[in-house]
């Protein structure tokens, strides 16, 4: 997923450029998936440069939204623990783990 996040904020990008963006992914990680996502058709590679396909553009706007909203539902639920609608903390502190990473 981080590579389709990458690509879908920033596009395009060479192999490299990807690799730094994708903190945590190993050379062969990236390469596998990087295959996954040209397999799906949500990706495309022209001279080196590596996008979303149209499909893969259609699908992020789509996840776009979503983002945003467990951004503030991640948000709210640390704002009010003790909430009668807060979930179980092994949920509620990885979304606020990848919300801080992405910036929200």
């Amino acid at each position: 997923m981080t590579v389709f996040w990458v690509l879908g904020t920033s596009s395009p990008k060479r192999f490299g450029e990807l690799l730094q963006q994708c903190e945590g992914l190993s050379t062969s990680e990236l390469t596998l998936r990087i295959k996954e996502l040209a397999e799906a058709k949500l990706l495309t590679e022209e001279f080196g440069d590596y996008a979303l396909s149209k499909v893969g553009r259609d699908l992020f706007t789509i996840i776009q939204p979503v983002d945003a909203w467990s951004r503030t539902w991640a948000n709210s639920m640390l704002a009010d623990p003790g909430s009668e609608q807060a979930p179980p903390s092994d949920l509620v502190w990885p979304a606020a783990q990848a919300a801080a990473q992405a910036g929200g």
